[in-house]
C-alpha cells in the first residue's frame, strides 16, 4: 500500500479559518466526486493545523496549515489517479482558491506502525506530525533504518512517553520520486496521536528531553526539521 501526503500552506492573504473551511467543505467533496479518484482511493483524511503551539516543537510556529493523506493500493494507482484529466480540469484550478502552490510538498510513503495502544481509538484527539530531514552524510535508507530500528523502539521503551501516547506511526518516503513528480524534501512523517493536549505535553517531558531527543541528532538535521499539531477529519473511507 502507498500513502500520499500533501503538506499544504494557505494562499497569501487568506486566514487559516477561511483556508480550513474551503479545504474541508469545498475541496474535499470536489476531490471525492471524481470517479477516477474515488475508485482508486481507500481512505482520505484532512489534518488541519491547530492554532495552539507548543514550546518543544521546532521553530516559532507551524510551517504548514495542514496535511492531506490519501491511501491507495499501489504506486500504479497513485500515478494513474494523478494523470486523470479531471485532476487537471477540476482539482488543480480549485487549489488556486486556497493554496500557495509554491510551498506545496508531495510525499509518497510506506507506513510502519511503531506503537498502538491496545483497544484505543485510531481517530479523534490530537495528531502531531513531525517531519524529518536526514542528517548530512546519511543516505535516505540509512536515516530511515536508524529512525525505525533505533529511535522508534526508544520512544516505546520510554515510560513517560508511551503512557501518554495512543498511536505512533512512521511513514517512510520512497527512495526516489517517480518520473514526472518533484523530489521529496523530507524523509517521511512521524505521526503521533494523543487523547488530549495534556497527554501531548506529558509525552514530551523530562524523559523525552533526557533520553529520546538527543538521539534525534543521530539521524536528522534538527535545524531543517519541522512539526505541527493537527485535528483529523475523515473525508472518505472505503467500505
Amino acid at each position: 500500500m502507498i500513502k500520499i501526503a500533501m503538506l499544504l500552506v494557505r494562499k497569501p492573504g487568506m486566514s487559516r479559518a477561511a483556508f480550513r473551511n474551503h479545504w474541508l467543505n469545498v475541496h474535499g467533496p470536489l476531490v471525492m466526486s471524481i470517479p477516477a479518484i474515488r475508485r482508486r482511493v481507500i481512505r482520505y483524511v484532512q489534518c488541519h493545523t491547530l492554532d495552539e503551539w507548543y514550546p518543544f516543537l521546532p521553530g516559532d510556529g507551524p510551517v504548514y496549515d495542514g496535511a492531506a493523506e490519501v491511501w491507495c493500493e499501489s504506486l500504479e494507482d497513485v500515478l494513474s489517479m494523478f494523470a486523470a484529466p479531471e485532476v487537471e480540469e477540476k482539482v488543480h484550478p480549485d487549489e488556486q482558491n486556497f493554496l500557495d502552490p509554491d510551498r506545496f510538498v508531495l510525499l509518497l510513503l510506506h507506513e510502519h506502525v511503531i506503537y498502538q495502544r491496545p483497544g484505543a481509538e485510531t481517530r479523534g484527539g490530537i495528531k502531531l506530525f513531525e517531519v524529518p530531514v536526514r542528517r548530512a552524510g546519511l543516505t535516505r535508507a540509512q536515516c530511515l533504518r536508524h529512525w525505525q530500528d533505533v529511535h522508534g523502539p526508544m520512544v516505546v521503551d520510554t515510560p513517560d512517553m508511551v503512557a501518554h501516547l495512543r498511536r505512533y506511526v512512521q511513514s517512510h518516503a520512497l527512495e526516489e520520486s517517480p518520473p514526472g513528480l518533484p523530489p521529496m524534501p523530507y524523509e517521511g512523517l512521524a505521526e503521533l496521536w494523543f487523547d488530549s493536549r495534556d497527554d501531548l505535553l506529558a509525552c514530551f517531558g523530562d524523559q523525552y528531553m533526557q533520553r529520546v531527543h538527543p538521539d534525534e541528532a543521530n539521524f536528522a538535521d534538527l535545524d531543517k526539521c519541522t512539526a505541527f499539531p493537527t485535528r483529523e477529519y475523515v473525508i472518505y473511507q472505503r467500505d
